[in-house]
């Protein structure tokens, strides 16, 4: 077998590996903040959008326009079914596993294909992979990736050329780049580049020449803005600045100092992976903690005092682990800081250094040590078979958002966000009791949960205890007064306690904090619908549709105001979307039957029965009852001779859908209004 030939089988043999490790993730649903990233993000919805993915940061969760670029992609592709979205994180990463075997061979590190199959089944993995928000790891680690095999292409082996400067020319030079900056829109963890590589020459060569360094400067400089520009919206879109908490240098020391062994150890050890760890009590006055971050720095100053027994390999693997980790390590504050220190996807591009390192330590010691190539072979596929196991069996807590929030308390049962979001989930079903007690139950941990006021607030909006509704909203907008969810939910209260006015001031102010916050902008136009103020109200609505278009809520919402606008035909349109997510709902059925009598109303009864059939088909399943209805309501206001058509037309569609009770009955009804 040729070498091309056999580096393809290698390939698709590490690609059909990682399909089959992660092939329970192919039936997983949407989880924690999905919603956000793509089942109700607006940006996603028209062509006219995809401008605001590139040119408006604030109209994204984060700033990574490349991962909302294929998300918008996806979605002209397949829509919301979860399965595109899944595969395309699985085939990401299957494709860097390959990616990563081809880099450590033409680095000539031993144990290449050890250490790509390492980590494409490693379950540590599974939070990047499984969790359709993370395409932000799988899409930057892919381009970090190719601008090394770029470099590569344009530097040469960093061993043998370091003194005659690069092979290529300024093209290779400029895929670096492109490359580069592709994984920065993916996800500025990357900026780190710039650094591994030249952590890389002085591995491969001992030296860091100045020619590699001056290649090196556009890159840092890059990379700096971009980490600027992340750490920006990270502090005042996304809102790391409104933690109730704020690190000392020392805390910060001790958060980056046990961090790197927590994450090593799960690299060693992959037991009780979690989607929320338990959050560390800092105490700067305790020497045990302290003995993290000087045990941290004393392993890295034992490999730089024996590099000349070890080799520079040791040093360069820990420099890179703990260098990539730099970004989550607590320097610079994130939001999910709020919930705990550490997360498995934190570590997704460190984690190759020490997996590489291993495998060319562990395939150095069978070499020397084992002399049959099918015991070697043996051996190698062991750990990568346990760990492919352990992977598919952490896949599953993916399948949906309260298999996720359960699975995490069941392993953390402080994990405060856990009780928040499963007693939203409990709520929205109606079971208010476990909702109450879950939410509860997060206040008790954490008082400055503004989450748990929101959660709270509804369940004792819908006991009616208006009071104690308003009391945990109050205490939500003094929580976070940059949110509109608390104003939204306050001008509902206000709505029920009949103060109108106070409620539209309150909603008002909802959809001025967040323009893009379907809630604040539905109940902002159902007040003015109240007030008959149709077209301001449709200007609401389209907002709301913008996000929230396969809402039946939001339909339904814009049928009543294009029915107040005296809009019929497309009132009935929007509400026809409703039926058809909800046949059969009565609430759907009024609104369709209030469009058809007002567009009726001025038609010839031939004109009407051709409407009213082309509504029918539009409708599907149900349409006539809906039909029938339309006749009654023309019956009940003297319409005759337009009610006989209706209930005509309901007969049609009734026989053509095998209902002849039905069709008897409607038939009969039009000929006793026709007489």
């Amino acid at each position: 077998m040729s070498r091309v030939s056999q580096a393809v089988v290698i390939g698709l043999g590490l690609v059909a590996l990682t399909l089959v490790a992660y092939a329970p993730a192919l039936g997983c649903g949407y989880v924690w903040d999905d919603d956000d990233y793509v089942t109700a993000n607006p940006v996603l919805r028209t062509v006219a959008d995809f401008a605001r993915i590139w040119l408006e940061p604030r109209s994204l969760p984060q700033y990574y326009p490349l991962v909302h670029t294929s998300f918008w992609l996806e979605y002209r592709a397949w829509g919301l079914a979860p399965l595109g979205y899944h595969l395309v994180n699985v085939l990401l990463h299957g494709t860097s596993a390959v990616l990563l075997w081809r880099l450590l061979r033409r680095l000539a590190l031993p144990g290449a294909l050890l250490a790509a199959a390492l980590f494409a089944v490693h379950p540590v993995h599974v939070e990047s992979v499984a969790w359709v928000t993370e395409r932000k790891n799988v899409l930057s680690l892919l381009f970090y990736l190719l601008a090394f095999h770029a470099w590569l292409r344009w530097r040469g082996d960093p061993a043998s050329a370091a003194a005659r400067g690069p092979a290529r020319g300024p093209g290779a030079y400029a895929l670096v780049l492109l490359a580069f900056v592709a994984a920065l829109l993916s996800k500025t963890v990357t900026c780190s580049f710039p650094a591994a590589v030249l952590l890389v020459v002085w591995w491969r060569s001992g030296r860091l020449p100045r020619r590699d360094v001056v290649a090196m400067l556009p890159l840092f400089a890059i990379g700096l803005g971009f980490a600027w520009l992340t750490a920006h919206l990270e502090a005042t879109h996304v809102g790391a600045d409104t933690l109730s908490f704020a690190l000392s240098p020392a805390e910060r020391a001790l958060v980056a100092g046990r961090a790197v062994w927590f994450y090593a150890g799960k690299l060693l050890a992959p037991f009780g992976l979690t989607f929320i760890y338990p959050r560390w009590v800092l105490d700067t006055g305790s020497v045990a903690q302290w003995l993290w971050p000087v045990a941290a720095l004393g392993v890295v100053a034992a490999a730089w005092a024996w590099r000349a027994r070890l080799g520079r390999g040791p040093l360069t693997a820990l420099l890179l682990f703990g260098g990539t980790l730099v970004p989550a390590l607590g320097f610079v504050v994130v939001y999910p800081f709020r919930y705990s220190f550490v997360a498995d996807h934190f570590q997704y591009h460190a984690s190759i250094a020490l997996l590489a390192g291993f495998a060319a330590v562990a395939t150095g010691i069978a070499a020397r040590r084992v002399a049959a190539a099918r015991t070697r072979v043996a051996l190698a596929a062991a750990p990568v078979v346990a760990l492919a196991v352990a992977t598919a069996l952490q896949c599953p807590i993916y399948r949906d958002v309260e298999t996720l929030w359960r699975d995490t308390l069941r392993k953390n049962p402080n994990a405060q966000i856990a009780h928040v979001n499963l007693g939203k989930i409990l709520l929205d079903r109606g079971e208010l009791g476990p909702a109450i007690e879950h939410l509860e139950t997060s206040l008790r941990l954490d008082a400055s949960l503004n989450e748990a006021h929101v959660n709270l607030a509804a369940a004792r909006f819908e006991q009616r205890d208006f009071a104690a509704a308003r009391e945990h909203l109050e205490a939500a907008i003094a929580l976070r007064p940059d949110l509109p969810v608390g104003y939204q939910n306050l001008a509902l209260v206000e709505h029920a306690e009949g103060h109108p006015e106070r409620a539209l001031e309150l909603a008002e102010q909802a959809v001025a904090k967040g323009p893009f916050h379907y809630p604040s902008q539905r109940t902002l136009a159902m007040l003015l619908i109240e007030r008959g103020r149709y077209a301001e109200a449709l200007d609401h609505v389209q907002k709301a549709l913008q996000s929230r278009g396969e809402d039946a809520d939001a339909r339904l919402l814009a049928a009543d105001a294009l029915l107040g606008a005296r809009q019929f035909d497309q009132a009935a349109g929007n509400a026809a979307i409703a039926w058809r997510a909800r046949p059969g709902d009565p609430e759907v059925q009024r609104r369709l039957v209030d469009a058809a009598v007002g567009l009726t109303a001025d038609l010839e009864p031939d004109r009407a029965r051709g409407w009213l059939l082309g509504l029918a088909q539009a409708l599907g399943p149900g349409a006539a009852g809906v039909l029938g209805a339309t006749g009654e309501r023309l019956a009940a206001e003297r319409r005759l001779r337009l009610a006989a058509a209706a209930l005509d037309c309901a007969a049609l569609v009734a026989r053509q859908g095998g209902a002849g009770d039905d069709a008897r009955r409607y038939a009969a009804r039009a000929a006793e209004l026709a007489r």
